[in-house]
């Protein structure tokens, strides 16, 4: 709430409530107060209407890990059952991760109710490390027991078949038959294991006031039982015990992803202290610790190399399957790999706040929020379950027949639609986390497939942010290597980015440098620098010339405004009153650029660069890329305008690293931040991170969100034409209970397989090495040319390729 109008728009929706007493809203604080009767009208009512005000409603928020949910079922009826409770705002589960978040408020339920109310519904909250090893436990033994009941029912049927079925009693009246034989007793015993699991959910949910299959499938049990089909009764059982146990194992597989994440994390640590290298639990060590990492190990934290030089590998993090070097300086995350070399590491991140946990909580956080398709389909199913269950007990009412209505009781609830939507995204947030790209939540995700446009800001994100040397021009019939010699013994001392863009080229040209008696840096202009016998050198613009009083000749001027047409920084070299040269410096473009923009045009995607710098340099950098517009010379709010109006074409997404993208990205429909080395505030406000700065992770994001709405298109009609076959086969009895049993469990074991599809799917890296699709026909690595007329086939009219230099 942030002005009056606000707190009086609000404030009158919520009188007009039947049951409000009082209100009492304060926009300067963001807080407010709402007196209610309880018994006329609920918390979860007063948060709807808050939320179609455009308002949200925060208590304080608890999150518990649950031993399991079977399906996105079981966590809708737990969502439910929670905000009946008086205090409780609203209730969360992420079926992915086993988690149910609840949004309380504290004065009005305690902590210790909600956690009775959970384990109320059925389920065991997980508290230790230990405690997280149970599910696999329960699963271990859940299969154990299924299979001693499967030899069971097996057993069974070969009496049956073998004749050994003599009846010890009989009895039959009407419709209830009573027959036990050998088999039949075989078939009763083997449904009593898994049965009473089932029985147990379908009970908890009947308190629940929900409507699960666990419930229908008691139900169609006890009537087959009834009428005399013990087979089909045991079968009914086993059958879904044994589907729900395969979609647990299934969809397990697509959790592993973040307890792998969590497993890349050493427990100890080998520190500098006290003049000794010590070991130390991983939770002791402090910021600014001096971490020792031979080859071999792992980083145990984020930090920068202090001293030493090694190959790392950083794929659990970013995505690169390529090994980097790390050397004094660079910076590493804690839970990658050092191949070779040593390394003492000083620590800048301990905790929660490292790297890797900060994407374990985004993953957990991704995976508790609902896409869009989701939400649909959940209404859809509290619609569709009580609506085939009165069609259930027609078709017993018309036709008279037991097992079609039993039968019907089993098809009704449509698991393979419920979990269509959340096994596809889940899958592909895995898929997204293995590859460097970080999606907050299934929102994201789904939109991210949906965007017609790409915004890319310039500097760090289409550039590499640091300057090189794009052209050097020699005059008075010195050489190129004369000119760069000249700078770099000026600029030696100076620590400004373009300085040591020019100390690289020359050190890479293997020129040397003497150190000067005396040095001068004038800001905005240049640098100045004397040694023996009175050589004195300068560097720098025009009116560092000006000021010495240096003439520049018309011809040489000229060549300094051709190069500023190319969007080139020119500096001018002179020794004593005698201009000598001019270097043109650039902001290299990434390598991967031009692969990425050409890409996204194949994909139909407008590309456009929003930049603050200069008109000049962004329309020549735009031109060389081939983005489809480019705009220069914009302030942060200028950019967000753009961003509105490119909305109204379409779903627009933003690429940028910089604080001033930060607005950018936030009205985007989608905000993608380049996280390697983007700031802080740039990595919370958008919705999907490139942990490896990499732009083709653009296109693979694109790729992937497609894929994964192809797949949840896929799943939803599959799993609607199935139930919907099944239901009218059920009605008009068609089929048998068996096959109603193998038909449901069957389509849900289809649309999670079809969905673990994602996890699998891999993206080729594109962009580092040149395939023709990029301009550029040269190999990636050149032997440092520093012109682009040097190599013909380099750059975009005379420009500058984006290849390493």
């Amino acid at each position: 709430m942030d002005c009056i109008d606000c707190v009086n728009k609000l404030q009158k929706a919520l009188n007009n409530i039947d049951g409000i007493r009082n209100v009492s809203l304060n926009f300067t604080s963001g807080k407010g107060k709402i007196e209610f009767d309880p018994s006329r009208v609920h918390l979860v009512k007063l948060n709807d209407i808050v939320e179609k005000m455009g308002y949200q409603m925060i208590g304080e928020v608890v999150k518990y890990s649950l031993d399991s949910i079977h399906c996105r079922d079981c966590g809708h009826e737990l969502e439910r059952n929670l905000e009946r409770k008086e205090g409780i705002i609203d209730a969360s589960v992420s079926f992915g991760a086993k988690i149910v978040t609840v949004n309380y408020v504290p004065g009005e339920i305690r902590r210790k109710r909600i956690e009775e109310a959970i384990c109320a519904m059925g389920y065991t909250i997980l508290e230790s490390e230990e405690d997280l090893q149970v599910g696999a436990r329960r699963q271990r033994r859940a299969a154990l027991l299924l299979g001693l009941s499967g030899v069971l029912f097996g057993l069974g049927w070969i009496l049956y078949w073998s004749g050994l079925d003599r009846t010890f009693f009989d009895y039959e009246w009407k419709w209830l038959v009573v027959d036990i034989t050998i088999p039949n007793i075989l078939f009763l015993l083997s449904l009593m294991v898994p049965g009473y699991s089932i029985a147990k959910g379908g009970l908890y949910s009947l308190k629940g006031r929900v409507i699960t299959i666990d419930l229908l499938v008691i139900l169609a049990a006890m009537g087959a039982i009834l009428i005399g089909t013990y087979w089909e009764a045991s079968a009914v059982v086993l059958l879904t015990a044994f589907g729900e146990l395969l979609q647990d194992l299934s969809v397990e597989r697509t959790r592993k992803a973040l307890s792998k994440l969590l497993e890349g994390t050493p427990k100890t640590a080998r520190v500098r202290r006290g003049g000794k290298i010590v070991e130390i639990d991983i939770s002791e060590l402090e910021k600014g610790d001096i971490a020792i990492v031979k080859a071999g190990e792992k980083i145990p934290a984020d930090g920068e190399v202090f001293k030493g030089v090694a190959t790392v590998n950083q794929a659990p993090i970013t995505g690169e399957s390529v090994p980097v070097t790390r050397k004094k300086g660079d910076p590493v995350f804690g839970g990658t790999l050092s191949e070779d070399g040593y390394l003492e590491v000083q620590v800048v991140k301990t905790g929660d706040d490292t790297t890797i946990s900060r994407i374990v909580k985004l993953i957990q956080e991704a995976q508790e929020e609902k896409a869009p398709a989701q939400r649909f389909i959940e209404r859809f199913a509290e619609i569709f379950v009580p609506a085939v269950i009165v069609l259930s007990i027609l078709a017993l009412i018309i036709t008279r027949d037991v097992t079609n209505s039993l039968t019907l009781f089993v098809v009704a609830c449509p698991c393979a639609l419920v979990i269509s939507t959340p096994v596809a995204v889940v899958s592909g947030l895995g898929n997204a986390a293995k590859q460097g790209i970080l999606i907050k939540g299934g929102v994201a995700l789904e939109q991210m497939g949906k965007v017609k446009t790409v915004v890319f800001d310039k500097t760090g994100t289409l550039t590499m942010g640091e300057h090189g040397v794009a052209e050097i021009f020699a005059v008075s019939g010195a050489s190129e290597e004369d000119i760069l010699e000249l700078a770099a013994l000026a600029e030696q001392r100076s620590e400004h980015p373009i300085s040591r863009a020019i100390m690289d080229d020359a050190r890479r040209r293997g020129i040397e440098t003497i150190e000067p008696e005396a040095f001068q840096v004038i800001k905005g202009k240049g640098v100045i620098a004397e040694f023996n016998g009175g050589r004195r050198i300068m560097v720098g613009n025009g009116k560092l010339l000006e000021e010495a009083s240096v003439p520049v000749p018309l011809a040489i001027r000229a060549q300094a405004e051709r190069m500023e047409t190319r969007a080139l920084t020119v500096f001018f070299v002179a020794e004593g009153e005698r201009i000598m040269g001019i270097i043109g410096t650039s902001d290299m473009e990434r390598p991967e650029a031009r692969w990425t923009i050409a890409s996204l045009k194949k994909m139909k995607i407008r590309t456009i660069m929003l930049s603050g710098d200069n008109a000049t340099t962004v329309k020549v950098l735009g031109e060389r890329l081939g983005v489809d517009e480019a705009y220069g010379n914009l302030l942060p709010e200028e950019k967000v305008n753009h961003i509105k109006r490119l909305q109204k074409r379409g779903k627009v997404g933003m690429v940028g690293d910089g604080i001033n993208d930060a607005p950018a990205l936030a009205t985007a429909d989608i905000g993608i931040a380049m996280g390697g080395k983007g700031s802080q505030l740039t990595i919370e406000t958008s919705d999907i991170t490139l942990l490896s700065d990499d732009l083709t992770r653009v296109v693979a994001a694109i790729k992937l969100s497609r894929k994964t709405l192809n797949v949840i298109k896929q799943n939803t009609g599959f799993a609607l034409l199935v139930v919907l076959g099944l239901v009218l086969s059920a009605f008009f009895g068609l089929i048998g209970l068996a096959i109603g049993v193998i038909g449901h469990e069957a389509s849900a074991l289809i649309v999670v397989a079809n969905s673990m599809r994602l996890i699998r799917r891999k993206e080729k890296k594109g962009g580092h090495h040149h395939d023709g699709d990029d301009g550029c026909g040269s190999p990636a690595e050149h032997d440092g040319h520093n012109r682009p007329e040097e190599d013909p086939a380099c750059g975009v009219d005379g420009g500058p390729c984006g290849c390493s230099h």
